[in-house]
């Protein structure tokens, strides 16, 4: 299990505090956003390709697919723009 994110930042007194960082600064994973949008990953393939879904980011270039991540705030953004039926 994942813990969530933290900033540090000191205190007057000298203490270091880590405070959660927020959501949306967070980075998904393939598997997350498919999750997200109830979709396969080939169906997200083609979001990707013709529809303007967010690019992925490249966290690492040794892994494949495993270093890509989306910004969670750009996701939420194209799922906000889209139209309702």
């Amino acid at each position: 299990m994942r813990t969530q994110a933290t900033r540090a930042h000191a205190t007057p007194d000298g203490l270091r505090v880590r405070e959660p960082r927020e959501d949306m600064d967070r980075l998904l994973t393939i598997t997350e956003v498919c999750t997200r949008l109830g979709v396969h990953r080939s169906t997200l393939l083609d979001l990707r390709r013709h529809h303007g879904f967010p690019a992925a980011r490249l966290i690492t270039p040794n892994r494949l697919h495993g270093g890509q991540r989306f910004s969670l705030r750009e996701v939420e953004a194209w799922i906000a723009a889209r139209p309702t039926c």
